[in-house]
């Protein structure tokens, strides 16, 4: 980030002078302290959203593979009833609505 200040002062009082720079030199300090405060937050704030993605991953994996492991027994043991089908259903549509919240790369065109 950068910040571009241009300060004039008018004044053949000396004393005026150095009162006007140390001001100068203290607002500049605060602005550095704020300018590094929100960089540090900014790269806090990456950080996290880092980890969430990566526990959506993980938690979007583990989902997937839960589902087909009890479609898979569903399907093991016989004809399921239409509470069973409705369920199972339901579940693979939320499972999508979840998926559907981080698109999938898309995947390179060959001709």
């Amino acid at each position: 980030m950068r910040i571009d200040l241009y300060i004039t002062h008018e004044s053949d009082d000396p004393v005026a002078h150095d009162l006007h720079t140390l001001h100068m030199h203290s607002l500049f300090r605060s602005l550095n302290t704020k300018v590094d405060t929100i960089m540090a937050t900014q790269a806090e704030h990456a950080a996290k959203l880092r980890a969430l993605g990566t526990q959506l991953a993980k938690a979007r994996t583990e989902i997937i593979s839960a589902v087909d492991k009890l479609k898979a027994a569903i399907e093991a043991g016989g004809n399921s009833s239409e509470e069973v089908d409705d369920a199972t259903a339901a579940l693979e549509t939320a499972v999508q609505g979840l998926d559907d919240l981080n698109p999938d790369e898309a995947s390179p065109v060959t001709a």
